[in-house]
């Protein structure tokens, strides 16, 4: 957890020297604000689109609404939380959390920028997430899980605030199903920066688990032998597993 958070951390002061790189240099058309269509880019600060790190466009597949309340697990410097932001409306909330402050720091100010009331940035774990119960319609996250140490709790807190019925929205790294131990190693070593990525059957497992009905996982693009990006999505169940 600390070489992670580390890592964003030095993130973050690349990002306010401008000298943010793509961190997934194997496929850098689907990375950061290539990921994204430029018109929906537009009247953000530059300094968050250039500093967008995640690994696809969750907001766009999420199908939000206007009031929806959305919760972006490893927020970064915020981009997803300004785009929900945008989509939900005044009668609407978007929440980023991010366990880097410097990020959380950095979200912060891009949102003053953008002139974006209704954001709000907790730096905390997304493994112990600072909300209440059921307070969330939609979770977002952008390439999050995959840095989790432990995502059968990351997925279980995100169950927890989704009200019944509430969906959750990925976008990540997704291993094939059937690799073997040396196959899911290189495939890591050439996606990039990214350890712990969960085989797509691993993912549904995991949902199942925490706490969601209907998931599903779809690759969409390649990036290495056996590593894909891809989409994760499933709803809240009504009556999902307790808390151990």
């Amino acid at each position: 957890m600390a070489g992670t958070r580390d890592c964003y951390e030095e993130a973050a002061r690349s990002v306010a020297a401008g000298k943010l790189s793509c961190c997934a240099p194997c496929a850098p058309e689907y990375f950061g604000a290539a990921a994204y269509p430029p018109e929906q880019l537009a009247g953000l600060p530059q300094a968050v689109i250039d500093s967008a790190m995640g690994c696809g466009h969750p907001v766009g597949a999420a199908g939000l609404s206007a009031g929806d309340v959305v919760v972006d697990l490893g927020c970064g410097t915020g981009i997803d939380v300004l785009l929900a932001a945008r989509q939900v409306g005044r009668s609407g909330r978007a929440v980023g959390v991010d366990m880097t402050p410097g990020l959380v720091e950095l979200a912060r100010g891009y949102a003053r920028q953008a002139g974006t009331g209704n954001v709000t940035f907790h730096c905390a774990r997304i493994e112990q997430l600072p909300l209440p119960d059921r307070c969330a319609d939609v979770v977002l996250a952008n390439g999050t899980l995959s840095l989790s140490p432990d995502k059968p709790a990351a997925l279980t807190q995100a169950a927890r605030v989704l009200r019944p019925g509430g969906r959750l929205t990925l976008t990540d790294f997704i291993l094939r199903d059937g690799l073997d131990a040396e196959q899911r190693r290189v495939a890591g070593e050439q996606s990039g920066c990214v350890t712990g990525t969960l085989a797509a059957a691993e993912y549904l497992e995991h949902l199942v688990e925490a706490g969601f009905a209907h998931p599903e996982v779809r690759l969409d693009h390649r990036i290495a032998p056996g590593m894909y990006l891809g989409l994760v999505t499933a709803e809240r169940a009504h009556q999902p597993r307790p808390l151990p």
